[in-house]
């Protein structure tokens, strides 16, 4: 009898220290009195169109919170970066630009030890217009100067977009064209100043798309046609620029590369001027550079330099 009075005051014991462990560990996930979010849903939001960031109070967002309270933020996405706490408790969340729904966590410690942790969920927007088309672009028609007096074997054709596209600060500009050597710059302060880089001779159907947040929401097409300054210019003599204005298969110019070196690849000297042409020995030992037509002028006399070894 002794003995099972004995077992029933140690399962007793025993029940008591499991009940006084479990209370313990549920206290250590509960925030101390006076830590208590006025809403566990909590948000910001960043529109593009008028600011990049947005200032974040942290301390208004709870009901009560000791003044003693510290805070940590981490940001949840590469498209938001954070500026360092403040004393008071006031962080900046600074937005790259990039439209979508984002996080920031939040850690509050009192005395050191972290109490309550939440997430403040980030919008980032844009409510700038979207861009439409007040006029459509004129064809253009360019005489071209004769590459070979200048430094580069293209032509610059300036547009100011602004005349073309309403909203057009708030976008960027893309080029669609059949041929791939059409492209587009524009001035990274003032992205409607846009340069058209023409490369071959001939007309070219043209299309110039305003991007808003990725997306093409307007666009203009017109005709640009390059005309030689002189008939039969070469657009590229040389190969200072690349193989642009000879015809050559892709194999071809896989095999066949422009260096700009002064060496060979064994290490002797070139001599080159600029670029010079360098391949290497294929089944035939020959690859055929077509250029465009010309017509010989002054003495008639065509030059060129090679080297072989």
């Amino acid at each position: 009898m002794m003995k099972k009075k004995l077992f029933a005051t140690l399962l007793c014991a025993l029940a008591l220290c499991l009940g006084l462990g479990l209370t313990a560990c549920g206290e250590t996930n509960t925030p101390p009195a006076g830590v208590t979010l006025k809403s566990e849903s909590n948000e910001a939001e960043i529109d593009i169109f008028e600011v990049t960031y947005v200032v974040i109070d942290l301390p208004s967002l709870f009901e009560t919170v000791p003044e003693e309270a510290s805070y940590s933020v981490t940001a949840n996405s590469e498209h938001l970066t954070l500026s360092n706490v403040s004393a008071q408790g006031k962080v900046n969340v600074i937005s790259d630009g990039v439209v979508g729904d984002y996080s920031i966590t939040v850690i509050v410690s009192v005395d050191g030890q972290a109490v309550k942790s939440f997430d403040i969920a980030v919008s980032v927007l844009d409510s700038a217009p979207a861009p439409t088309v007040i006029k459509e672009l004129e064809d253009i028609s360019v005489d071209a100067p004769v590459f070979p007096d200048t430094d580069k074997t293209y032509y610059e054709y300036d547009l100011d977009l602004s005349e073309y596209f309403d909203a057009a600060s708030n976008v960027t500009y893309d080029v669609s064209c059949a041929d791939a050597n059409v492209t587009l710059t524009a001035d990274e302060a003032r992205p409607y100043l846009v340069t058209l880089i023409l490369t071959d001779f001939g007309e070219q159907e043209v299309r110039v798309s305003a991007i808003q947040n990725g997306t093409a929401k307007a666009y203009s097409d017109f005709k640009a046609t390059l005309t030689p300054a002189k008939p039969h210019q070469l657009i590229n003599g040389g190969f200072e620029q690349g193989f642009t204005g000879w015809d050559l298969d892709e194999w071809g110019k896989a095999a066949y590369s422009i260096y700009d070196s002064n060496v060979d690849i064994w290490g002797n000297g070139v001599d080159n001027e600029g670029c010079y042409l360098y391949g290497y020995y294929n089944e035939s030992g020959t690859c055929e550079f077509t250029s465009s037509l010309f017509t010989v002028g002054g003495s008639g006399v065509i030059c060129w330099m090679m080297a072989g070894n």
